[in-house]
C-alpha cells in the first residue's frame, strides 16, 4: 500500500483507461512513471557520527532531472540517518520539481539498506494540485518515481 500525506491510499486506486502501462495518461492524474538522476552534489551543512556510530547527513543538496511521462528540472535537500552496524538507515528531506507549465513542491521519506533507498514522497503544485507517490533507487543517484495526482484546487 502507498499512503500519503492524509492517508490516502494511491497503490489500491483503480488504473485510468490512460494508464502507464497503455501509453500516455490523458487523465492528468496517473500513475504516472519518470526517472529522477541526481547529478550535482553539494557539501552537506552538518555532518557527523553519534556515539552510537551512526551517521548523520543534514541538508545536502543536489540538483538534477526527471524524464519519463512528465519531465521536471529537480532539487532537493537530502537528509540521512545511517547505522553501518545493521546496514540501514532513513532517508528524509525536501523537493522541487519543475517545468515551464507546472512547479512542484513537496517531501520526501523513506529507508535505505546497503543496497538501495526506497520510499514515499507527496506535494503541491502551483496550480493547487496535489500528489502523492513512491521511489526506488535504480542505481548510483538514479530512482524510479510513480506517482498519482489526488486532487485540484477549488
Amino acid at each position: 500500500m502507498i499512503v500519503g500525506k492524509g492517508g490516502i491510499d494511491v497503490a489500491g486506486r483503480e488504473a485510468h483507461s490512460g494508464s502507464s502501462s497503455e501509453g500516455r495518461d490523458l487523465t492528468g492524474q496517473g500513475p504516472f512513471v519518470a526517472t529522477l538522476v541526481w547529478n550535482t552534489f553539494a557539501d552537506p551543512e552538518r555532518q557527523w557520527v553519534d556515539d552510537d556510530g551512526v551517521e548523520h547527513v543534514r541538508r545536502q543538496a543536489s540538483t538534477g532531472t526527471v524524464t519519463g511521462d512528465l519531465d521536471f528540472t529537480a532539487s532537493n535537500v537530502f537528509n540521512s540517518d545511517w547505522d553501518p552496524a545493521v546496514e540501514s538507515g532513513r532517508v528524509f528531506g525536501s523537493y522541487i520539481f519543475g517545468s515551464e507549465d507546472e512547479t512542484w513542491e513537496g517531501h520526501f521519506a523513506g529507508r535505505m539498506v546497503a543496497e538501495q533507498s526506497v520510499g514515499m514522497w507527496d506535494g503541491r503544485s502551483d496550480r493547487g494540485r496535489r500528489l502523492a507517490g513512491t521511489f526506488a533507487q535504480i542505481g548510483e543517484g538514479a530512482f524510479r518515481c510513480e506517482w498519482y495526482v489526488l486532487g485540484l484546487a477549488d
